[in-house]
């Protein structure tokens, strides 16, 4: 069975969730066997995570967490060989750099709004 290839870089981001417990941001690039559709698909997720535990908020524009399904190939059979080449192609060390600023970039705003608000608290 062919597994899933899968790139997480921590952002160096944090955030308090609402028991005031810190997460802290992690990029997830991956490629994997979409089970819906089938084929193989090609993704990129921000997760807040802590010991034991992840999440991600799907939303709108700046609503949500970051993500974006980057490339479907509906067609293809999900092979190992085909996997790994999609991955590769689609996950180039430009790519993946420009990924890690965007989802930087996505919470920059919102996280800096966040910290003053807990100041003048």
């Amino acid at each position: 069975m062919a597994e899933d290839r899968k790139i997480t870089i921590d952002l160096q981001l944090t955030k308090n969730d609402f028991r005031g417990r810190t997460q802290r941001a992690e990029l997830h690039l991956e490629t994997k066997k979409q089970n819906f559709g089938g084929g193989i698909v090609s993704t990129a997720y921000v997760f807040w995570v802590q010991p034991g535990s992840q999440e991600h908020a799907y939303g709108f524009g700046v609503c949500g967490d970051f993500s974006s399904r980057l490339f479907h190939d509906k067609t293809a059979r999900a092979t190992q060989s085909k996997i790994d080449a999609q991955h590769a192609r689609i996950f180039t060390p430009e790519t993946v750099e420009n990924f890690t600023h965007s989802a930087r970039q996505h919470y920059a705003h919102r996280l800096e709004v966040n910290r003053e608000e807990l100041a003048t608290a």
